[in-house]
């Protein structure tokens, strides 16, 4: 009986392995890694630019090409250099009539790092708005551009 169990879970395993496409193998040819989808690597982080509306939030970016027909994957880091805390909304894209729509917060000389997919070939927009600044209300009016 605990034989035939054992031979049972041993063939039952032998299946799982051949469906689930499990190797053990070393060889280069034959592994296959979720990186493997892109097919460039990243390029150097840019400079840091200042938007044109808050003078103390800039950002940088870097992109790597992908197998995703016409889109390029996009690294932004956005950072704090104000002296207080902040919220704000942003967003990655190649249509300048889009809304930011994510948002987060940074303390001083944070800074924060978000991915999206833009379209090859496109001029990207890095949108922010909506800033306020820690100890501001819920409730306040979101600041005004301050350049």
């Amino acid at each position: 009986m605990k034989r035939s169990s054992i031979l049972f879970t041993v063939y039952l395993f032998a299946i799982f392995t051949c469906l689930s496409g499990f190797t053990t193998t070393n060889s280069p040819s034959l592994r296959i890694t979720a990186n493997e989808e892109f097919s460039g690597d990243w390029t150097a982080w840019s400079i840091w630019y200042t938007g044109n509306c808050f003078s103390g939030i800039s950002y940088r970016y870097r992109e790597r090409t992908t197998s995703i027909a016409e889109k390029n994957q996009v690294q932004v880091e956005i950072k704090n250099n104000y002296k207080k805390g902040i919220s704000i909304s942003h967003r990655v894209t190649t249509d300048p009539n889009a809304n930011a729509i994510y948002r987060f917060d940074l303390k001083p000389g944070e800074s924060h790092v978000t991915e999206e997919y833009v379209l090859k070939n496109k001029k990207m927009y890095v949108l922010m708005d909506k800033l306020r600044f820690a100890g501001d209300s819920y409730g306040d009016s979101y600041r005004p551009c301050d350049q």
